[in-house]
């Protein structure tokens, strides 16, 4: 983080008067925080007197928005020690000062992503009972995690800005932290959607279902936007100038990923509050309505077949109407070759459901 000479024959401005874009990032934070703490009340609202009953993604969520208001108050300590100024306008004097401000500032922003992907995660756990499924979706969160907490261990150890070489390597370790960022964005997208293909319900549902379901990895947009000037940190002249930009974005990013989790969850307030608006949407709660549209092909027929066969043998004396084999165990597998993939796809609309009921 070197000084360089000022670009300008005039004087060096150390009066640190805020600059274009320190108000972009005041701006950018109080209109996105705004939404993110109204979505939050929702989803409380939801929580507690809707679906009455406290899930795990409310937790997450509510960590990833302490930690984004943490993440903002930390950079607001930095900028009277030269956050947003260009560097030729900032006191040398003032480094040491600005380093230590920094570090408290980075730790929430490395903590509130990983909050809100792992709030996602524990939503999209639940759309399918598929043991792969799963799995992956463990697995994914674990990654997270491990990521996460390496990240911390080294901002509190090599890339610690106090550190000499603290701010490449803040640069190195922001270019990696972004990198995976994007790529675990990308996966959550994609990670319900084969399961949502398989769902026998109307295409129109199946699109507001995937909507829901993928809004959460929206604020990839962002993410990118940022990306490029996370790259430039690294041995970046104008660092206090250029981290700032950065910051605008993460300020975006942070507060939309928040927005984004809890929109996946605002059905049951929609419903409640605002049924005509659900309607259009196809997002009634009228579970046996539901159900019906979520029901397999193969279990109508199942239903069908069953009924079939029981007046065959009454018909044909050979019961009196009693249902069959009711001591088996998967009596429509064994008598009309049902699969379990198709158990399994009903297992699915079930659970579909009920996650985009609550």
């Amino acid at each position: 983080m070197g000084h360089v000479l000022p670009r300008n024959s005039g004087p060096s401005n150390f009066s640190h008067g805020w600059t274009s874009v320190q108000v972009a990032m005041v701006v950018t934070f109080s209109i996105t925080f705004t939404l993110s703490t109204a979505s939050l009340v929702i989803r409380y609202v939801s929580s507690a007197v809707i679906v009455k009953k406290l899930e795990i993604d409310v937790i997450l969520i509510t960590i990833a928005w302490g930690a984004a208001l943490g993440h903002f108050l930390g950079l607001l300590l930095v900028f009277p020690y030269g956050l947003g100024q260009h560097v030729w306008d900032t006191d040398p004097a003032e480094l040491p000062e600005f380093k230590k401000r920094l570090l408290a500032a980075l730790a929430p922003y490395v903590v509130c992503p990983a909050m809100t992907k792992l709030a996602i995660l524990s939503v999209l756990y639940r759309i399918s009972p598929g043991r792969w499924f799963r799995i992956f979706t463990y697995s994914l969160a674990l990654i997270i995690s491990v990521y996460t907490i390496v990240f911390i261990v080294i901002l509190a150890g090599p890339c610690n800005p106090i550190e000499p070489n603290g701010s490449t390597c803040i640069g190195i370790g922001a270019k990696t932290h972004a990198a995976l960022n994007i790529t675990t964005d990308v996966i959550i997208i994609i990670l319900p959607l084969p399961t949502l293909w398989k769902l026998q319900m109307p295409f129109r549902k199946k699109l507001v279902a995937g909507g829901i379901l993928t809004l959460g990895s929206a604020v990839l947009l962002a993410s990118i936007a940022r990306a490029p000037y996370v790259a430039m940190l690294a041995n970046n002249g104008d660092f206090y100038y250029t981290l700032a930009k950065s910051a605008v974005w993460s300020m975006l990013e942070l507060n939309l990923g928040i927005v984004c989790s809890n929109l996946m969850r605002m059905k049951p307030f929609i419903s409640r509050y605002f049924p005509r608006l659900a309607a259009r949407l196809g997002l009634s709660l009228d579970d046996s309505a539901g159900y019906r549209e979520g029901t397999t092909a193969s279990h109508v027929r199942v239903a069908g077949l069953s009924h079939a066969s029981q007046l065959h043998r009454i018909k044909g004396g050979e019961g009196d109407g009693m249902p069959e084999d009711s001591h088996s165990e998967n009596p429509h597998a064994e008598r009309y070759g049902i699969s379990m993939d198709n158990r399994s796809l009903e297992l699915d609309n079930r659970s579909t459901e009920s996650i985009l009921r609550q």
